[in-house]
């Protein structure tokens, strides 16, 4: 996998654009490894990611407005309706609580998909870094989370 420090200058310096355009790519070879891993469950799959994007957002315990557009769009989408930043912000607060298991949620997520599909898995890791670097500025804790994913 390609330098992470690398990686996250390259996402941080793109325009948003690019950012859409390509997290949508990683998010979709994510999801078709992760239908392998769950016998074709394509909504199961999506609330996997959607899981995974939302304590992604949540490693350094700021939830920014350059995540919620990312992790809104995702929650919009897989659920059909409109959520609003603080909507957002509550769930995640609900739902991703403690840092061991949501390490451990993703890490699990990470190596199923290792075992079906790993160029799925390396754009599972490269969508969390896209989560992580979505408010200009990923800091040394999210880099950290990252790497004892896929480490």
């Amino acid at each position: 996998m390609m330098d992470l420090e690398l990686l996250c200058n390259t996402i941080e310096n793109m325009d948003q654009k690019e950012f859409d355009r390509t997290i949508a790519k990683e998010w979709a070879r994510a999801i078709k490894g992760l239908t392998l891993v769950y016998d074709n469950d394509v909504d199961k799959s999506k609330k996997m990611m959607i899981l995974s994007a939302m304590a992604a957002a949540h490693v350094d315990g700021k939830f920014t407005q350059g995540e919620f557009r990312q992790v809104g769009s995702l929650i919009d989408n897989a659920t059909g309706s409109n959520v609003t930043y603080e909507d957002t912000k509550d769930l995640i607060e609900r739902i991703i609580t403690d840092y061991n298991s949501e390490e451990e949620l993703v890490q699990g997520v990470y190596r199923k998909l290792l075992k079906v599909d790993p160029d799925a898995a390396a754009s599972y890791v490269i969508f969390l870094v896209f989560i992580c670097c979505a408010d200009g500025d990923a800091c040394w804790k999210e880099k950290k989370w990252i790497k004892n994913i896929y480490e």
